[in-house]
C-alpha cells in the first residue's frame, strides 16, 4: 500500500540521487523502530544456519553469503508476530536501509499479478508455513543489505535468488548507490524485470506494475530474468509483445485500478505540471522529466499530497499523502561527498502528513534510543509515538493544519541548514575526511533530538488548549 519516487542525479536540485517512500499499512499504529545491524541475521542468530544454509525469519533457504557489512534499517516493532510464518524473533520488514558500502534499499511496494501470469509461473512457499519461502517484503532488506557491494551486485544478487529460489509474492523495489539506481519488479514466481532511472528523469510507483515501453536488448538499462520474452510468448500474456517496446507491467499486472493510476497522476502533476494528462488513463508514462529541478523538500511535498484542487477532489479515494503511514523517507545519494558522507536519510516516523522528515547520516553507528524503541500500543518514550500521538492529538483538537504548517516551516529551515551543512563538509579542508562525517553525525543527532523536543512542546501545548474548556461546553 506504499508510494515510491526515485529521481535521477541531472533531475535533482543538488546532483545526487534521491530514492523515497511512503510505507504505508493496514492500521494507523503500526510502530516502527530503527535498527543498526552490526552483524548480519546469520551471525547474530546462530540457530538461524545449519549446514552452510541460512534460514530466514520468513523461512527462505540460502547459502550463508560470504560477506558482512553493517547497515541500518526500520523493522516493524512488532515484525515477527504480523509475519505470516514468522520462523522465531527473526529480522523481519526492515523495509529501508543504508549498508557501510553506501548500498542503499526500499522495499517494496506491493502489487497485484494477474492470474494469467499468476497460473503460468506460481509464487513460491507455503504463506501459512513458511515451507519452501522465497524473496518476500519481509526479508528482502535482511537478505540484501549486509552482503551487496551496489546496486548493481544487488541485482546480480536478486537475479540469482530469483532463478534458484523465486518469489513469494508480487513487487516493486529499489536498488541504489551513491552513483546509480535500480527499479526492479517482480511479476511472478521466477520472472522479472529491472530498470535503471535515467539521469534526467524521475519515476513515481503505487501499488500496481509500472514498467512498460522498455527495449530488453538495452542491456545497460534494462535487465531481466532469464527467458522473459519467450515466457510471455508461450503463455499468450501479450497479444504482441515487442522486445523493443515491451510491455512487462500490461503482461504480469493489472493496468487502470483508479487506486493505483490516481497517484501516479497526481505526483507526475506535481513534478510536471506542464504535461497535461487526463485521469484514470491505463498507463502513465514511466520515467518524466520534471519542469524543474527537484529537491528533497519537493518530494517531501509529493508524499503528502492529497487532491485538493486537482480533477480528482472529491474522486479519488487513496491519495499519496496517508494518515496510515507507518513511516516515509527520502534516501539522499550523493558520490561528490566524502566517505562517511554520501548517504543522507531524511527520516519520517508516522505519517508525514504531521511529522518532520530528520536527517539521518547514512554511517549513524548510535540510534537514538528514542527511535530504537517502542511497540503497537501507545507510550511516551518512542519516536514514533510522539510524532503519531501528536498528530491523533492534533486530529481530536481539530488542529492537524496548525501543526502541519509548524512542520513545514520547521522542515524548510532543516533543509536550508542541511544544504549548508554539506556544502561546507564537503569543501573544508581544516579535517580529514573521518573528522567532516563526525560532524555530520553530531549536527545530525541534535536536530533529532530537537525534533523530538519541539514535538513535546507542541503536544503540550495542544494538551493545554483541550483542557482549557469551560466546564458548561462538555456538558
Amino acid at each position: 500500500m506504499c508510494t515510491s519516487i526515485a529521481v535521477g542525479r541531472d533531475a535533482s536540485s543538488d546532483g545526487s540521487l534521491l530514492v523515497a517512500r511512503n510505507e504505508d499499512c493496514e492500521r494507523a499504529n503500526w510502530n516502527k523502530a530503527m535498527i543498526r545491524r552490526a552483524q548480519p541475521e546469520w551471525l547474530a542468530f546462530s540457530n538461524s544456519v545449519a549446514n552452510g544454509i541460512w534460514t530466514l525469519g520468513n523461512g527462505m533457504r540460502v547459502p550463508v553469503p560470504a560477506t558482512s557489512y553493517a547497515y541500518t534499517g526500520m523493522p516493524d516493532a512488532s515484525a515477527a508476530g504480523e509475519a505470516i510464518a514468522a520462523i522465531g524473533n527473526r529480522f523481519l520488514f526492515e523495509e529501508r536501509g543504508v549498508n557501510s558500502c553506501d548500498f542503499a534499499i526500499s522495499a517494496t511496494n506491493s502489487m497485484t499479478t494477474n492470474p494469467a501470469a499468476q497460473a503460468a509461473d506460481p509464487f513460491v512457499g507455503d504463506a501459512a508455513t513458511g515451507e519452501g519461502a522465497g524473496l518476500a517484503e519481509s526479508i528482502l532488506p535482511t537478505l540484501l543489505l549486509p552482503q551487496a557491494r551496489s546496486a548493481s551486485h544487488a541485482l546480480d544478487l536478486l537475479a540469482g535468488y530469483m532463478q534458484t529460489v523465486g518469489a513469494s509474492e508480487s513487487n516493486g523495489l529499489f536498488l541504489a548507490d551513491p552513483s546509480d539506481t535500480w527499479y526492479v519488479e517482480i511479476g511472478s514466481g521466477h520472472h522479472w524485470i529491472a530498470v535503471r532511472v535515467p539521469a534526467g528523469a524521475y519515476i513515481a510507483v503505487a501499488n500496481a506494475l509500472r514498467v512498460h515501453g522498455v527495449d530488453l536488448d538495452d542491456t545497460a538499462n534494462v535487465r531481466h530474468s532469464e527467458g522473459l520474452l519467450a515466457f510471455v510468448l508461450d503463455h499468450w500474456l501479450l497479444a504482441n509483445a515487442d522486445p523493443h517496446c515491451f510491455d512487462f507491467a500490461a503482461a504480469f499486472g493489472e493496468l487502470g485500478q483508479p487506486y493505483d493510476v490516481d497517484r501516479i497522476w497526481l505526483a507526475q502533476l506535481l513534478l510536471t505540471p506542464s504535461l497535461a494528462q487526463p485521469v484514470r488513463q491505463l498507463q502513465y508514462p514511466l520515467f518524466l522529466a520534471p519542469d524543474r529541478p527537484i529537491g528533497s523538500g519537493d518530494v517531501m511535498q509529493v508524499l503528502r499530497a492529497g487532491y485538493e484542487g486537482t480533477a480528482l477532489e472529491g474522486i479519488g479515494q487513496r491519495p499519496i499523502g496517508w494518515s496510515k503511514t507507518a513511516e516515509s523517507h527520502v534516501i539522499v545519494l550523493d558520490d561528490a561527498m566524502p566517505d562517511g558522507l554520501r548517504t543522507l536519510i531524511w527520516q519520517c516516523v508516522g505519517t508525514p502528513l504531521c511529522a518532520p522528515y530528520l536527517p539521518f547520516v547514512g554511517g549513524l553507528e548510535h540510534i537514538p534510543e528514542a527511535y530504537a524503541r517502542g511497540n503497537d500500543h501507545y507510550g511516551t518514550d518512542s519516536a514514533y509515538w510522539t510524532y503519531r500521538g501528536l498528530y491523533t492529538l492534533a486530529q481530536a483538537a481539530g488542529r492537524t493544519g496548525h501543526v502541519a504548517s509548524l512542520w513545514l516551516a520547521y522542515q524548510t529551515r532543516l533543509i536550508a541548514q542541511q544544504r549548508a551543512l554539506r556544502s561546507l563538509l564537503a569543501g573544508g579542508d581544516a579535517a580529514g575526511p573521518g573528522e567532516h562525517a563526525a560532524i555530520a553525525r553530531a549536527c545530525s543527532a541534535g536536530t533529532i533530538a530537537e525534533g523530538l523536543a519541539l514535538a513535546r512542546a507542541i503536544r503540550n501545548g495542544l494538551m493545554t488548549d483541550l483542557t482549557d474548556v469551560p466546564t458548561n461546553s462538555l456538558n
